[in-house]
């Protein structure tokens, strides 16, 4: 369960920090468009 926990943990890190990448991106898309 503690395993199980901290790869639940690491993995939506992984998606908050993509999702923050794509946002930044998206946002100097429409900035310089």
């Amino acid at each position: 369960e503690d395993v199980k926990g901290s790869f639940g943990s690491k993995f939506s890190e992984k998606i908050i920090t993509a999702n923050l990448e794509a946002t930044r991106r998206g946002y100097e898309e429409v900035r310089e468009g």
